[in-house]
């Protein structure tokens, strides 16, 4: 999740799925690459294209 500082303090900012998906056509995305490790720590990513 992300955060903001809001007055000293981190403050979690939410998203709806069509929040993110205004902000794809907005900045005309043409893919997201997902990155994330497994709970052994192994290192995996996939793209959306």
């Amino acid at each position: 999740m992300p955060y903001k500082v809001i007055g000293g303090k981190p403050t979690r900012i939410e998203y709806s799925a069509d929040d993110v998906f205004a902000k794809i056509k907005q900045e005309e995305i043409r893919f997201i690459d997902l990155q994330f490790t497994s709970l052994p720590g192994r290192f995996h990513h996939t793209t959306i294209s």
